[in-house]
């Protein structure tokens, strides 16, 4: 057995950690079947050489009786302000066999007390930000390093957004830093090692600050031009010095800092653009020996309000570089750059011209009749300067250029101001979207599925900037239906562990002492009982603060986001059944876009979706409170649950047609999803709902942003995973493939191709996949995929499938293939782990494992049947069966 992959609070060798007893965590590799992890013992200490020499100063566990490998609390010395912990892991097997140590890995602590900040939040005497005047401003501190370093940390929040050089270098590959929260309750601070970018003697600190949402010029629909937070840009800084002697020195944010505002980036605000003026460049501003006497002294400015902590969700960097495919002249000097797919990002541009031209790139994902860029239903929500950015050129040659506070949705960019047609290697498209690491893969033998699967995570990725957005462009908002329904989806495709946690602490910022919790999180002020925008509050976003935690837990299996949100999941399900009326929960927005609406659905009740929510709300919330230990609540919310569904069934209930609903696919999913349709009813809802998904749509889709992630689950999880695919796959409209049809490279926001074109609520498609056609699910017995529920299904004209899914406990895959009158299925569980298998086996049928008759196969216990399978235990490993058909 070997140990893999080693995390810290979920990430591998982070700089910030604030917990006092950090989670470890590790993989297993092993050749063994069933082989399990039986005890494990940690080693940590402060330098590598510790660690080598087999005398960790830290913590030594010694053997520890146990099989878990996951979210193991470190118990050595108390960890202070700063620490860097090397650590390594071995194991025992099943067998007592001793694993080799593991390769170190390492975590650095934060500044875990506030009064290990020395630094000031410092600025620039500058006025109010507007649409006209939005500079950014720059910041730099000369210092002496008298004597060798040897190690050097850099502490900084810089808001909205910073960038941070050391003696000319950008430091680390961070872009849009901070993530976005609400300023008033948390503001992000990032930690780096520095120690390689540190000189003997001279050395010089350089800060650009951008406006982010932090300061949002451009007013918009949500009013963050109006934000309790709003502020101009300050930042606070700590540069921690240790040399080879052991001194200490430490560099702070103050008022000796020098700062100017008058640099090229003249205007910025993020969704309306940037302005740079190349002639204002000041070069070498942050390298030693620059004469900053003519910038001005930093000012001191209050802190916000909100508490300093550690960025812990990965960062969001440039990913990619697209070469346009093509660029074309729609009207004479007009220029049109497509890229050939729809992204989030911006451009780098390569051009030349004379000194004071002003280039013009306008972003947008649509074109108008005439070839231009058209924005109108992308910046309806704003008012002024929208996705927009200029550039001055020097004069003086090549100049190469790209905006680094504004980020946009698009796929094309309409280019002014130049005397020349650029070429496709002059104007290339930089992919942007926070760092997720990828854990799945999806293939099969339908090449149109597998061009669903690529659009599906373009689309997530897209909308991933520290929060889950509902669209890269006109809105940027964290909408939490939005992210709810596609967060199955972006679990198997990415590691979002540590993504989802930030999100969910920035729910736990938003909610109201009543309970209330808005609908876009983080939240100005809008879409919050008694602030504007409250018509949009609706049970089916709000929940997203009591499901997603629960998500997350059965997904990666740390029950601490449960014990850490178990209030605020109690607080917004009470607060529902405060609106509700005999439990009915009557406002929200329903099922939203559902076809052949404008917005607000017309075919699927309101009240009915709100009160499935709040229904699932208390089932989820009792399920969580058993876990936890709180056995009054577990039973309180189980009768409150009960008399939910009693009012709902009275409610909605049609026994005449044996619906909830006759021409509505979300109203007859969500019962059934959610354990609402009394067991004698479940065969009759479910003829409603294939005709109304044969019959009234001819095998169409009709639900909306709510209702179609519930709507594939339930077919799936009751015999129709058939009907599903048919609905995936049918060409014309509506559906996914009308939109490919379309062109789309990206998931529209609404089946009719209103609104954004770039939406993730529709790539809940690729969640099916892994779950229904490749069947690999966690079992909520088991969270985290202690146990996998591997159940594939064999449908239309599909002959192979093949998946895999790098869960916390390592790879689960699955590979079928359908071949003449012979299935093959192939799977994998990683150690210490186990699996529940559904063979697609009828009676009789000869089913063989490696060439050995089943039941003789080491490692594979028969279980009993389900309907058309045959369903086996298995313990870890690799195997292969066939079923003869």
């Amino acid at each position: 057995m070997q140990v893999d992959k080693l995390t810290c609070e979920y990430l591998a060798d982070p700089t910030g950690v604030e917990n006092l007893a950090p989670k470890l965590s590790w993989t297993l590799l092993s050749e063994k079947r069933g082989d399990m992890q039986t005890a494990w013992q940690v080693q940590a200490a402060s330098s590598p050489n510790s660690l080598d020499s087999g005398e960790p100063d830290l913590w030594d566990s010694g053997q520890i009786d146990s099989e878990k490998s996951l979210d193991r609390a470190y118990q050595g010395i108390e960890l202070g302000s700063g620490k860097r912990v090397f650590w390594r892991v071995r194991v025992w097997d099943k067998d007592g066999e001793k694993s080799a140590w593991s390769k170190p890995a390492h975590f650095t602590m934060g500044l875990l007390d506030p009064s290990d900040w020395s630094g000031e939040w410092v600025g620039a005497e500058i006025g109010e930000s507007s649409e006209d005047a939005a500079p950014a401003v720059t910041l730099r501190r000369e210092f002496d390093a008298p004597k060798q370093v040897k190690r050097a940390q850099a502490f900084i929040c810089g808001l909205g957004y910073y960038e941070l050089y050391i003696n000319g270098q950008k430091v680390g590959d961070h872009v849009l830093d901070p993530g976005f929260t609400n300023y008033d309750k948390r503001a992000l601070y990032v930690a780096y090692d520095v120690t390689e970018h540190i000189n003997d003697g001279q050395n010089v600190i350089g800060v650009t600050l951008g406006r982010g949402w932090f300061d949002m010029a451009v007013p918009d629909v949500w009013g963050y031009e109006a934000a309790p937070w709003r502020s101009q840009p300050k930042m606070i800084l700590q540069l921690n010095l240790e040399y080879t002697d052991d001194t200490r020195q430490s560099i702070a944010s103050d008022k000796l800092w020098r700062t100017s505002t008058e640099g090229p980036i003249r205007y910025n605000t993020l969704r309306g653009g940037e302005t740079y003026d190349a002639r204002m460049e000041t070069p070498d501003w942050n390298v030693p020996g620059f004469n900053d006497s003519g910038w001005s002294r930093a000012i001191t400015l209050p802190a916000p309000k909100g508490r300093l902590v550690s960025q812990k969700c990965p960062p969001i960097k440039v990913t990619e570089t697209i070469t346009p495919t093509s660029v074309t002249e729609p009207k004479p000097g007009v220029y049109v750059v497509d890229l050939g797919r729809n992204i989030a990002g911006w451009t780098q541009i390569r051009i030349r011209g004379k000194a004071g031209e002003r280039i013009k790139l306008v972003y947008g994902e649509r074109l108008s009749p005439d070839g231009t860029v058209n924005q109108d239903d992308i910046k309806s929500l704003t008012r002024g300067r929208f996705a927009t950015d200029e550039y001055v050129l020097r004069g003086d040659g090549e100049e190469t250029w790209e905006p680094r506070f504004a980020y946009y949705g698009f796929q094309y960019i309409e280019v002014t101001g130049l005397s020349y047609k650029p070429g496709t290697e002059d104007i290339l498209g930089r992919v942007v979207h926070s760092s997720v690491a990828d854990t799945g893969e999806f293939s099969c033998s339908n090449e149109l599925v597998n061009r669903l699967q690529q659009v599906s995570k373009w689309t997530q990725l897209n909308n991933l900037h520290s929060i889950p957005q509902d669209c890269p462009h006109r809105e940027k908002n964290g909408w939490m239906a939005d992210g709810l329904v596609s967060s199955h989806e972006a679990m198997m495709n990415f590691d979002m562990a540590a993504f989802y946690s930030k999100w969910v602490d920035d729910m736990a910022d938003t909610l109201l002492p009543t309970g209330a919790m808005g609908s876009i999180v983080p939240s100005p002020g809008w879409g919050i009982d008694g602030m504007p925008g409250e018509d949009y509050t609706c049970p089916c976003w709000g929940s997203a603060c009591v499901i997603l935690p629960w998500y997350h837990y059965v997904q990666y299996g740390d029950r601490e986001i449960l014990e850490r949100n178990f209030h605020m999941m109690k607080a917004y399900t009470d607060y529902l059944g405060t609106r509700a009326e005999g439990h009915i929960v009557e406002f929200g927005l329903g099922d939203w876009l559902e076809e052949g609406t404008s917005s607000t659905p017309k075919r699927t009740p309101i009240p009915l979706t709100g009160t499935a929510f709040y229904f699932y709300d208390a089932t989820v919330l009792s399920r969580t409170a058993e876990i936890l230990g709180h056995d009054e609540d577990a039973e309180r919310y189980a009768r409150l649950a009960a008399d939910i569904k009693r009012a709902f069934n009275a409610r909605f209930f049609d026994p005449s047609d044996g619906s909830y609903g006759a021409d509505s696919q979300t109203a007859n999913a969500l019962p059934i999803a959610f354990g609402m349709v009394p067991e004698e009813l479940e065969d009759v809802v479910l003829m409603a709902l294939m005709r109304s998904v044969r019959e009234e749509r001819d095998d169409h889709v009709s639900s909306g942003i709510v209702g179609t992630k519930f709507l594939l689950d339930t077919l799936a999880d009751h015999g129709l995973a058939e009907l599903a695919y048919v609905m995936i796959t049918r060409e014309g409209y509506p559906g996914w493939v009308h939109m490919l049809e379309d062109g789309a490279t990206t998931f529209w926001e609404a089946w009719d191709k209103g609104g954004s074109l770039d939406h993730p609520a529709f790539a809940c498609v690729s969640g099916w996949f892994y779950q229904a056609l490749a069947g690999i699910r966690p079992d909520e017995n088991h969270p985290g995929f202690k146990k996998t529920i591997i159940k594939p299904h064999i449908v239309g004209d599909l002959d192979s499938v093949k998946a895999s899914y790098d869960s916390r406990y390592g790879r689960i895959a699955c590979q079928w293939k359908l071949d003449f009158e012979e299935l093959t299925v192939d799977i994998e569980v990683p150690a210490s782990t186990s699996a529940t298998l559904y063979l697609p086996a009828g009676l009789g049928a000869q089913i063989t494992e490696c060439d050995r008759a089943v039941l003789e196969s080491p490692g594979v216990v028969h279980v009993g049947r389900d309907g058309a399978y045959q369903v086996f235990s298995v313990g870890s490993g690799e195997y292969s069966f066939r079923v003869g058909i």
